[in-house]
């Protein structure tokens, strides 16, 4: 899909969005997928992430709990608004001066979504400062292993 696009980081995001998805026998992989799949990374490459209070077991759970289970998804696409949060990303790093997208630019693509604060659970305020001390924590982690967001 946009994965020539996309740094190695934010590829992973995307391919694990379509796995959340069909852990919640999802038709289609969409805003939660992403955010479940965006924390998901984030926590394996801090665990100090987990302690700024949103996990994507919460998330995961809250998709759980409002997807039917009679849909089985073998491959799961995405959604028009997957695919419109990832073309904005897209667009937010080419803005920037950068070749490809990486997970800095979905997340920034990801606050901007309507609903967004009932899939993380926090306020729009909240998710700004959340979103401040998590990049620092993961610019950190990633600067250490001289790696690309």
């Amino acid at each position: 899909m946009y994965h020539t696009q996309l740094t190695p980081r934010a590829a992973q995001v995307v391919a694990l969005s379509r796995k959340h998805a069909k852990r919640c026998n999802a038709a289609a992989a969409c805003l939660p997928h992403l955010c479940s799949s965006w924390v998901s990374l984030a926590e394996s490459i801090s665990p100090d992430v987990k302690a700024h209070g949103i996990t994507s077991s919460e998330i995961l759970l809250r998709i759980e709990n409002r997807t039917s289970l009679d849909q089985p998804a073998d491959d799961v696409p995405f959604t028009s608004r997957f695919k419109t949060i990832i073309q904005r990303a897209t667009k937010f790093a080419k803005a920037d001066g950068k070749t490809h997208c990486g997970i800095d630019d979905i997340l920034e693509s990801v606050l901007q979504e309507r609903g967004v604060d009932k899939v993380f659970g926090k306020s729009r305020r909240a998710l700004k400062d959340w979103k401040k001390s998590v990049f620092e924590i993961i610019s950190n982690s990633v600067a250490k292993d001289n790696l690309d967001l």
